[in-house]
């Protein structure tokens, strides 16, 4: 690769996307995220980045990007940290710099947790962080099953910017959900659990740049419902996560 080179394509008028996918990320959980990216309003070019791929995560490869995601993966996060710790600084010194991280069920756990030795990735503003959903006093779900649960989503973008859509259905396995220091300034919180009104999907500014992190899973298709026997009693297709938390990431 010589040097002022392009790791991909030409991003032509399209914004330009990568997806990690390797050692920690569950069993189609990138290909899914990577398929709502590019049937998002944003209609992103998609990319994989990981240890496998044709290019791992590097400075170099995260420059090229408008946007980077973390997919969902196993339920043991700071486990699981220990096999990616080493993309750290490479990812911090992304966003701050600019760039935007997207992080999905695990992934938003990654930008920080709660516990001072649980920094992970290190993405959010001291005094936020991520925990639990299903710890909290009411939650819907106290279980670490494959479920479905109600959220609201406010609108963040678009023609129906600042409306509220109230309880839809959602995947949920085991998910987080977000404490945001009350110092931060210029946080937005796009979706709420029902059950606790606890945030589910913010976009923190951090740095030069944005992190975007949903606790549920709007990346599931049928195939994850079939795979559980879970019947979403909403039509998925047309569900506000499938149409708008594309724009997550880029708001």
């Amino acid at each position: 690769m010589v040097k002022g080179g392009r790791f991909f394509a030409p991003r032509e008028k399209r914004p330009v996307a990568a997806v990690y996918r390797g050692p920690v990320s569950c069993h189609y959980c990138a290909e899914s995220v990577a398929h709502l990216m590019r049937k998002s309003p944003m209609k992103y070019k998609v990319h994989y980045l990981g240890p496998n791929e044709d290019h791992d995560i590097s400075p170099a490869t995260l420059s090229h990007l408008d946007v980077f995601a973390w997919p969902g993966g196993g339920d043991d996060e700071n486990k699981d940290y220990l096999k990616v710790q080493g993309y750290t600084e490479a990812i911090q010194d992304y966003v701050k710099g600019g760039g935007r991280y997207a992080g999905f069920c695990l992934g938003a756990f990654f930008a920080r947790g709660p516990k001072s030795n649980q920094t992970f990735f290190g993405l959010l503003p001291e005094g936020s962080y991520t925990s639990g959903e299903r710890f909290q006093p009411g939650a819907q779900t106290s279980s670490t099953n494959d479920t479905i649960v109600l959220t609201d989503w406010t609108f963040g973008s678009g023609p129906k910017k600042g409306q509220t859509v109230k309880d839809r259905w959602q995947y949920f396995q085991d998910g987080g959900q977000f404490h945001i220091d009350k110092n931060v300034k210029g946080a937005k919180i796009l979706g709420r659990y029902v059950y606790t009104k606890d945030p589910s999907a913010v976009i923190v500014p951090f740095g030069k740049g944005s992190v975007g992190l949903i606790g549920f899973h709007p990346e599931a298709d049928q195939s994850w419902y079939d795979d559980y026997n879970i019947v979403n009693p909403q039509n998925i297709s047309v569900s506000v996560s499938n149409c708008e938390n594309g724009r997550i990431i880029a708001d």
